[in-house]
This record gives C-alpha cells, sequence and structure tokens, in this order.
C-alpha cells in the first residue's frame, strides 16, 4: 500500500529538501533518515514517458553505486536530459521509502 507522509499529507504532496541542488543522492538518503527516519530503497526518474531506475537498495542497477557519489542536478540531467540549471526544484515522483524500523512507508 502506499502511504502519504507526513501524517495528514496526501499522496500528491512535496517533501522540500533545503539544500537539494549541493546534494549528492547518498546524501539525499541521509537526510531522509536524520530528518524524516524514513529509508529511500528506490528511485526512479521520467525520461519522457520512460522510467529510468537511478538506485535501488533491493535490485541490481548497473551504475547504482556511481550514483549515490553523484550531485543530483547532474544525475538527474544525465538521466533525464532535463537542464536542471534553470529547474527550482526537482520533482523525484518515483520515490519509495521505508521506515527505520522497516515498514513500508
Amino acid at each position: 500500500d502506499e502511504v502519504a507522509y507526513p501524517e495528514g499529507h496526501s499522496l500528491w504532496d512535496q517533501i522540500p529538501v533545503p539544500g537539494a541542488a549541493s546534494m549528492t543522492l547518498e546524501a539525499l538518503r541521509s537526510w531522509f533518515t536524520t530528518h524524516h527516519q524514513l529509508v529511500l530503497t528506490e528511485l526512479t526518474l521520467m525520461h519522457g514517458s520512460k522510467s529510468v531506475s537511478v538506485f535501488s537498495s533491493s535490485r541490481s542497477i548497473g551504475d547504482a553505486d556511481a550514483n549515490l557519489a553523484t550531485p543530483l542536478p547532474q544525475l538527474i540531467a544525465s538521466k533525464t536530459g532535463a537542464d536542471t540549471s534553470k529547474m527550482a526544484f526537482y520533482e523525484l515522483s518515483g520515490a519509495i521509502f521505508q521506515t527505520v524500523e522497516g515498514d513500508d512507508a
């Protein structure tokens, strides 16, 4: 089941991440764990109508380790073709989390 987070939000609400433009994917994962007790387990980005997997804790993705060390704007640009220099925010609509206790979030 999909559950909105934090309590009282819908699946369409957004969680702003201060400083995301200077974070790597690994730093983003750490930020969610520290600030929301959530563990990012899957991340896909949209490239046109195609979904591109960039991280998974449960399945092998060829460049997942390199993606963790990549700054988010660079990762998004390389996987989607987007010009991130002109983006005010980055929508990560394909993010799946678990709580730090291991429950689906």
